[in-house]
């Protein structure tokens, strides 16, 4: 599960463009 702790740890900006925004927010 490392998508959900990246999107909770502000992983939205760096990997904006990786994971499309889909959850981020």
């Amino acid at each position: 599960m490392r998508r959900l702790e990246e999107m909770r740890r502000g992983g939205v900006e760096e990997r904006r463009g990786a994971v499309g925004g889909g959850g981020g927010r």
